[in-house]
């Protein structure tokens, strides 16, 4: 160490380019660090969630929960799993080892349960993921006394513009009751067309599907063929034929039902100062930067409040990189006091060289600190 310092005090061309050298460093560092609020980190948690519409719970369990159960059996590096069943979902949380990599327990706990052919026919795929502690960064509030169904194309059309924003990627919409196409036929009417309702679930299954029928090959080309019959609205459900009578009467299925193309009958609702509201919550990904996307969806609320209709407005309901902001000032300002205090009493009892060279070793350490946090990665 004394060689060290007894080469850095008789050559100060060679120590000033080192100390140079640190400060770029340092700022470059600060120029491409992530900026958040609190890191992201993993919970070893895995969830499985296997959706089965019109299913009571001993239904779930039976059919899907204690399934997964039997073959999460034979998944190395399990803690414990705790499942769940309740009226149209399966849930099964899946705490991992300590000392296992939670990726690899996932790849095995999808292998094992894309395996499972026993589901019942009505279940939908398993959705199986890691739990992750997102970070929001933003909630915008679309306001207006609209109806309904038009508040929420707005607030859908407001999700996917910002998500086009450069550096935003994960946006999604609150406080709305979700889309859902209901066909309630009554007992009078099956009995009155001979049918069962069996027969008219067949049928609109059966008659809103997208089949690949194919695929043909020439020497020129190569064509495939798909049916495209999936239907998307009521108007469109109401239209399938339900049953073909001797004479050959269609009978559709609007004849027959009541087709309501709304919302869930969920109690969900949202109002700000007594007007209707939906809300966009705008999160981050490790990857981004929680002060770019809050300056680029400013940015955004502010143009846009002058495209929306008259009655209908956009506003940053909360920013949660106020208070990051808040801390980095923070930060800053107690670093220019602590330097500046440490100058000052130097001074007073040293000369103005000895007091400036000793104070400016504060930002050289905080430069080489960023620097070499910046290098391993961390925000």
């Amino acid at each position: 160490m004394k060689r060290i310092l007894a080469a850095f005090a008789g050559n100060t061309v060679f120590a000033n380019i080192v100390l140079l050298m640190i400060f770029m460093a340092g700022g470059l560092a600060v120029t491409s660090m992530l900026r958040e609020s609190f890191p992201q980190f993993s919970l070893d948690l895995i969830s499985i969630q296997v959706a089965y519409p019109g299913a009571d719970p001993e239904e779930v369990e039976e059919g899907i929960s204690l399934k997964i159960e039997d073959a999460l059996e034979t998944v190395e590096g399990i803690k414990q799993y705790t499942s769940r069943s309740s009226e149209n979902m399966a849930s099964i949380t899946i705490e991992v080892q300590d000392g296992y990599d939670v990726s690899e327990v996932l790849d095995q706990v999808k292998s094992k349960v894309d395996a499972i052919s026993t589901f019942p026919v009505d279940a939908e795929q398993p959705v199986i993921t890691e739990v992750l502690l997102r970070d929001s960064v933003m909630m915008l509030a679309l306001s207006g006394e609209l109806h309904e169904k038009q508040l929420k194309t707005w607030a859908n059309r407001v999700r996917d513009e910002v998500k086009l924003l450069d550096g935003v990627s994960q946006v999604e919409v609150f406080g709305s009751r979700d889309y859902e196409i209901s066909i309630e036929v009554s007992e009078e009417r099956l009995q009155e067309y001979g049918l069962s309702f069996s027969q008219v679930a067949r049928a609109v299954r059966n008659s809103s599907l997208n089949l690949h029928g194919g695929t043909i090959r020439t020497s020129g080309e190569e064509i495939r063929i798909r049916t495209v019959g999936r239907k998307y609205t009521g108007a469109e459900l109401a239209e399938i034929i339900v049953l073909a009578g001797p004479g050959g009467e269609l009978i559709p299925l609007g004849r027959i039902a009541e087709i309501r193309d709304g919302f869930t009958e969920d109690p969900v609702s949202a109002l700000i100062n007594g007007v209707p509201s939906v809300f966009v919550m705008v999160f981050k990904t490790t990857d981004e930067d929680a002060l770019k996307i809050s300056s680029q969806v400013s940015r955004y609320v502010e143009q846009q409040k002058l495209q929306l209709p008259p009655g209908v407005s956009l506003i940053d309901f909360y920013d949660n990189t106020k208070a990051l902001r808040a801390r980095i000032n923070l930060l800053s300002r107690n670093g220019i006091i602590g330097m500046s205090l440490v100058f000052f009493l130097l001074w007073l009892f040293l000369d103005l060289r000895l007091s400036f060279w000793g104070g400016l070793g504060i930002p050289i350490s905080m430069a080489g600190a960023l620097f070499i946090l910046g290098s391993m990665g961390e925000t």
